[in-house]
């Protein structure tokens, strides 16, 4: 057990045969244990506290929260209720049924084409992006037959179709450039130059190509064309 003590300072009013006979000391004589136990209690309560008021805060949140919830929810239940009268007035009119008739029809016709046009093919564009090509590398086609076979035969199994080309050329490495353009035209594969003939000045030649299925694409496709 410890101690400690300390003079205080004399008092004026007290005489000096006063002072002298009785001495002015503080003592502490409360053991450490017992300080530090009240310490220890004193941040027990403090942080009790700030528990229960970190728990009513957050209490108080959950409860404007679901109030909030209650009320946004009871909201959708009145404008569904309103769009729900809204269209069983349209359905009876018969001044916006003729409209309603109208929009059911359209909606039966995209269906349709969406069903007939799955695997659209746009040819125009893939025939205009061959001839550009072609032309790029100084050559110029003479025709494009495109095919789609049934059930895909004789063609591998990422194609939809094949292309029968001929063309012209001013000689046979023009005709290899042509073969080469083509082959990295989006939508074609596998294309493979089945015979090339000339003299000098005029060379012609013939190829094969497939139509890829990366390019079936339309408006009522699943996929639409241009990636959009």
């Amino acid at each position: 057990m410890s101690t400690s003590t300390a003079l205080l300072p004399l008092d004026p009013a007290v005489s000096p045969e006063h002072a002298v006979r009785i001495l002015p000391i503080r003592a502490n004589l409360l053991p450490p244990e017992i300080l530090a136990g009240r310490n220890a209690r004193r941040t027990r309560f403090l942080l009790i506290g700030a528990v229960v008021l970190v728990a009513a805060v957050m209490g108080g949140w959950y409860l404007l929260a679901d109030s909030q919830r209650d009320l946004a929810a009871s909201d959708l239940a009145s404008v569904t209720k309103q769009a729900d009268g809204i269209r069983d007035t349209m359905r009876n009119d018969e001044k916006y049924k003729n409209v309603t008739t109208v929009i059911t029809e359209r909606d039966e016709i995209k269906g349709n084409l969406k069903t007939a046009l799955a695997k659209d093919l746009p040819l125009y564009t893939l025939i205009d992006a061959v001839r550009s090509a072609a032309e790029k590398k100084n050559g110029t086609l003479a025709s494009i037959v495109a095919s789609l076979p049934e059930g895909g035969n004789g063609i591998s199994a990422d194609a939809v179709g094949t292309l029968q080309i001929s063309g012209v050329a001013k000689d046979k490495a023009t005709t290899a450039d042509i073969v080469d353009a083509l082959a990295g035209v989006d939508g074609v594969q596998n294309v493979y130059l089945t015979s090339a003939a000339g003299q000098s000045g005029i060379w012609t030649f013939t190829l094969t190509a497939e139509i890829s299925t990366k390019y079936e694409c339309g408006r009522f496709s699943a996929k639409t064309c241009g990636g959009k």
